[in-house]
């Protein structure tokens, strides 16, 4: 699969324009970070956006108290969106 932080930033585009739904925006990135777990790692550009597609992936997902899973927020959305539209700066800090 293609993927990098252009394709990214047009699928987060296409969502706030309504051209996608928010099931189809976490399905792709769903895909797209187990794809690079598995393998798309060694990619710069994919290795690049690692951290907004575990974050988008977790979009669409149904809330699950049992399995501990949650989905991410429209407004974790909205700031990945900012921040590769050159809107936002971001530096990700891991401790």
């Amino acid at each position: 699969m293609d993927f990098n932080r252009i394709v990214l930033r047009k699928k987060l585009n296409q969502y706030f324009e309504g051209a996608i739904t928010k099931e189809e925006l976490g399905s792709w990135a769903n895909k797209s970070y187990y794809e690079l777990l598995w393998g798309d790692f060694v990619v710069i550009d994919k290795l690049a956006i690692f951290n907004f597609l575990k974050t988008v992936s977790r979009f669409h997902i149904v809330p699950n108290d049992i399995k501990d899973e949650f989905p991410c927020s429209e407004n974790d959305i909205c700031d990945i969106r900012d921040i590769l539209n050159g809107k936002k700066n971001y530096l990700h800090n891991e401790h």
